[in-house]
């Protein structure tokens, strides 16, 4: 999973995926748990501020580890602008290192708030798979194009709805 900037958003998504493959794996008498996999999104990095890339992917990191995520992969904040180290993977790594040992378990995870964000994310989830299931399923929503044409539009509508960093105004 992508994890972007919005801190409750993201604790929120995280909790509303690990429901709905509860309700899932119930419904289809799966017996499984659910591994979750994090990486810090590139839509927020910005060529003019380093240190503002390392704080966004600082945060995702936290956002993550207090998520409940089972792993956590390392997202240079600028790998895009300049050539990877070993020293950089190695500070990224420190980095996750401490705020794993340091971040500990918080009341605000389970507040109406996120409990609520949580439920709405679970709820329109859900609906959207029950509508590919009545169009056929995912192969042939795939097979169509319906889904690409869906993650096309969501992208698109993030994309459009950011705001304009100052260095750009």
């Amino acid at each position: 999973l992508a994890i972007g900037h919005n801190f409750n958003f993201e604790i929120a998504k995280i909790k509303a995926l690990k429901d709905l493959w509860e309700i899932i794996s119930k419904e289809l008498n799966i017996a499984s748990n659910i591994t979750i996999l994090t990486k810090p999104t590139n839509r927020n990095k910005t060529l003019f501020d380093i240190n503002e890339n390392d704080n966004y992917s600082t945060l995702s990191y936290k956002t993550s580890i207090l998520s409940g995520a089972d792993f956590v992969e390392i997202n240079l904040p600028n790998t895009h602008f300049k050539k990877e180290t070993f020293k950089s993977l190695e500070e990224e790594l420190t980095k996750i290192k401490i705020l794993r040992k340091e971040t500990q378990p918080n009341p605000i995870f389970e507040s109406f708030f996120i409990e609520n964000l949580s439920y709405q994310i679970s709820k329109n989830a859900l609906e959207i798979i029950q509508a590919v299931e009545k169009t056929g399923g995912i192969l042939e929503n795939l097979k169509k194009g319906i889904i690409q044409k869906k993650v096309k539009e969501c992208a698109e509508t993030e994309i459009l709805s950011a705001p304009i960093p100052n260095e750009y105004s």
